[in-house]
């Protein structure tokens, strides 16, 4: 399934793994501004954005901004309501 996915719009998956990537670095502004430029694009990919959401949701746990925590925890399941929310605090 991801092999038969990574043609719909490669970019974002791509920012993803380096959202991803900046994250485990503790680079979190940079992861921010990846991420969201994920969520804010026009016709993103729907993985891509709520598993970025996801990934904001944890930094900004990280970062003790709960407002900005339980705002990209709702978008991320508005995205995919079946995702397990059981790392975030």
């Amino acid at each position: 399934e991801i092999v038969k996915n990574w043609r719909y719009r490669p970019n974002n998956k791509i920012a993803l793994e380096y959202g991803k990537l900046l994250n485990r670095e503790r680079k979190f502004d940079e992861a921010i501004l990846i991420l969201k430029s994920i969520t804010t694009e026009l016709n993103a990919d729907w993985r891509a954005i709520y598993r970025a959401n996801y990934l904001l949701s944890e930094i900004y746990s990280k970062l003790n901004r709960m407002d900005e925590m339980l705002r990209h925890q709702e978008l991320c399941l508005q995205g995919n309501p079946k995702f397990p929310l059981k790392n975030m605090s």
